[in-house]
């Protein structure tokens, strides 16, 4: 039968969401180890997610082996991803600018630009405290941000499809507008959804948070517990810290330390 959806917000629809992001995250997660590997002493058992999302990344790691833990703001996501992680992978309701757990983590992560639904300095940063307070010494934070654009017109919309079980949804992806005054962005997502022969088209549009290199940098420094230890490409190769960084490099991963 069709999943009708209830809502007409992209987070509010768990099931959609899940089948429009389930690319494989094999290469993902073989970067994460790599960092592991490269960037950190000791080993890596207890992984943290942040803004798990439906748990598509919870699900990758958890046959590698590790103890996890994700949580997001959205009490949908989070009934979703609990019912369809492995048992032992814990998921929780929480806001990523106050949750610290304990015992610490050795890692976190939190792909695909998810920081960017903090739109103030002070959400970043108290983010990245509680992040921090996470984790122990030594410990990486992984983040994934594109910048923003030189020129915006550079950016195409990205579309994609992506089937499951009688589900087919089709889901595009765009930057309207973005403004390095106010350091926000206005992102839209349109979902064209074929489930078991009903279809609908739920369109969004997303305040978030402006990027700079030079604001990552200076948002890192202010967090007062981690430096920027490694940046890699789209392409997971190590980018140059020298690098001319804007949209037009593509979507980042920032390899935090905690001190």
């Amino acid at each position: 039968m069709p999943n009708l959806p209830v809502s007409e917000h992209f987070y509010d629809l768990p099931l959609y969401y899940d089948i429009a992001f389930d690319w494989e995250a094999d290469e993902e997660v073989a970067l994460f180890q790599h960092i592991f590997a490269e960037h950190m002493t000791g080993d890596v058992v207890r992984v943290l997610e942040p803004a798990c999302g439906t748990g598509r990344i919870l699900r990758a790691l958890a046959e590698e082996g590790y103890d996890l833990l994700g949580y997001d703001l959205s009490q949908s996501m989070v009934d979703y991803c609990r019912a369809h992680v492995p048992e032992g992978v814990r998921v929780e309701q929480a806001d990523m600018t106050t949750a610290v757990f304990d015992p610490p983590f050795d890692a976190a992560l939190c792909p695909i630009n998810s920081l960017g639904h903090l739109l103030t300095d002070e959400m970043i940063v108290s983010h990245l405290r509680s992040v921090g307070d996470s984790l122990r010494p030594g410990g990486v934070y992984v983040i994934q941000l594109s910048s923003v654009y030189e020129d915006l017109s550079d950016f195409e919309p990205e579309t994609w499809t992506m089937q499951r079980d009688g589900v087919t949804v089709e889901l595009t992806w765009e930057v309207i507008h973005e403004d390095v005054e106010t350091m926000v962005a206005t992102h839209r997502s349109t979902l064209n959804v074929d489930d078991h022969g009903t279809t609908h088209t739920i369109t969004e549009d997303h305040t978030m948070r402006v990027w700079t290199y030079a604001d990552i940098q200076r948002l890192v420094a202010a967090s007062g517990c981690f430096t920027i230890e490694a940046i890699y490409g789209e392409e997971h190769e190590p980018v140059p810290p020298d690098t001319d960084i804007t949209g037009e490099t593509g979507n980042l991963y920032y390899v935090l330390k905690r001190s």
